[in-house]
C-alpha cells in the first residue's frame, strides 16, 4: 500500500553526482541527477525513444543524455536534442517529478496534485544550530510498514540492540503513552525512570549512573518517525524540561517504500550534547549504525517468514499500540483516496 501525494526521501544530496542515479521508489523507476549548475531532477526512467533505461546514460550540461541512441532532456523532461536529425519530435518528453533539496536530503513529491513544501515534515535537526549530524541510506528487503512498527515500539532495545543502546529496563521499567497528534499524526512517549544507562551512553556521555531516560517518538505518515531521545541524572527534571547537562539525541528516520516489499531507510542521528565533538558524533553514529544492523536483519527475517506463510494472523500485546494506531492512519488516508497527509495542529 502506496500513498501518492505526498513526499518521500529519494536520495541523499550526497549521493547526486556527476552520474545518474537510478532508483525505483514506490514501484516507479525514476533516475536522478544533477546538472552541471547543481539543479537536481527526478525523471521517469525511460527514453522516449525506445524506452532504453536514463540512468544508463550522462549529464551533459543541464540536460540528461540517453546512453541508447544520445537523446537528449532538459529539466523539464523536454527533448531537446536528437543525433543526425533537426526537428525534434514534439511528443518525445520524459515525465519528471518534483524534487526539493532540504537539510541534504532530497524530497520527492509523488502524485498528481500540486506539490505543497509545507508538508514536509520538520527533519531540521538535520542542520541545526547547536547540533552535529551524521547518516545515511540502507536498503531493506522488507515492506516498509515493518520499519514503522521497529520504531515505534522500542521495547525490542532490550532484546535485539542490549549490546548498545539496550537494557531490561527499556522493556521492564518504561511508563508508555500512545496519543494522536493532530487529525494524521501519532506520539508514542516512553520514560524510564532511576534506571541503569546502556552502553551506548555510558560510552557517549560517561553516564555510568543510574539515569531518568526518554524516547519522544512522533510519526507522520507516509513513514517519518523523529525520536527525541536522551538521559541525564536521576531528579534532574528531565520530564520538566530541564535538560541542561543531558546526553540529548535526535533520531531522524524515513522510511520511503522501494516495491511492496523493499524499501530505502534513510536516518541520521543528531545530538547536542558536545555538537562541536564530531568524534563524540561519529561513535554515536557507528554505534547506531551498528543496532539498525540488527533490526535490518530481523525485519528482513521477519518478511521472509511472512512470505512463507501469507494466512500468518499476529498477536497484538500492548506495546503495538503505536505501531497498529499508525497503520489504521495509512489505511484510512488511501481508503479515503486522499493520501495527501495534513500538518499537525500547532
Amino acid at each position: 500500500m502506496f500513498l501518492r501525494n505526498t513526499w518521500y526521501v529519494a536520495a541523499l544530496e550526497s549521493e547526486l553526482g556527476a552520474e545518474p542515479l537510478a532508483r525505483t521508489i514506490c514501484g516507479e523507476a525514476l533516475v536522478l541527477f544533477r546538472t552541471a549548475s547543481g539543479h537536481p531532477v527526478a525523471m521517469r526512467d525511460r527514453c522516449a525513444h525506445r524506452g532504453a533505461p536514463l540512468s544508463r546514460g550522462r549529464v551533459v550540461g543541464e540536460t540528461i543524455q540517453c546512453g541508447y541512441h544520445g537523446l537528449r532532456y532538459d529539466v523539464s523532461g523536454r527533448c531537446v536534442h536528437v543525433p543526425g536529425q533537426a526537428a525534434v519530435p514534439p511528443q518525445a518528453r520524459v515525465a519528471t517529478l518534483p524534487l526539493v533539496a532540504k537539510w541534504a536530503w532530497l524530497w520527492l513529491w509523488l502524485g498528481d496534485a500540486a506539490p505543497d513544501e509545507s508538508l514536509i515534515p520538520d527533519f531540521s535537526y538535520l542542520a541545526k544550530p547547536g547540533w552535529d549530524a551524521l547518516g545515511e541510506r540502507l536498503a531493506v528487503r522488507c515492506d516498509y510498514r515493518l520499519m514503522i512498527d521497529n520504531l515505534l515500539d522500542l521495547s525490542h532495545l532490550s532484546f535485539l540492540h542490549e549490546r548498545t543502546i539496550g537494557n531490561a529496563a527499556v522493556a521492564e521499567s518504561a511508563t508508555v503513552k500512545t496519543e494522536r497528534l493532530g487529525p494524521d499524526g501519532l506520539r508514542v512517549s516512553r520514560w524510564m525512570f532511576d534506571v541503569a544507562p546502556p552502553p551506548t551512553y555510558v560510552k557517549a556521555g560517561g553516564l555510568t549512573g543510574n539515569i531518568d531516560r526518554w524516547q519522544i517518538i512522533d510519526f507522520t505518515p507516509p513513514g517519518y518517525v523523529s525520536i527525541d531521545l536522551g538521559g541525564m541524572a536521576v531528579g534532574a527534571g528531565a520530564r520538566e524540561g530541564k535538560r541542561d547537562g543531558a546526553l540529548l539525541r535526535r533520531s531522524l528516520n524515513a522510511l520511503t517504500p522501494e516495491t511492496e516489499k523493499t524499501s530505502h531507510y534513510f536516518w541520521a542521528d543528531a545530538q547536542a550534547f558536545a555538537p562541536k565533538d564530531r568524534a563524540l558524533t561519529e561513535l554515536l553514529f557507528h554505534q547506531v549504525h551498528a543496532t539498525f544492523l540488527e533490526d535490518i536483519a530481523m525485519v528482513e527475517a521477519q518478511q521472509a517468514r511472512r512470505d512463507q506463510d501469507p494466512g500468518f494472523q499476529p498477536v497484538d500485546i500492548n506495546a503495538d499500540a503505536g505501531g497498529l494506531e499508525a497503520r489504521r492512519i495509512l489505511e484510512r488516508l488511501a481508503a479515503a483516496g486522499r493520501n495527501v497527509p495534513r500538518a499537525a495542529a500547532e
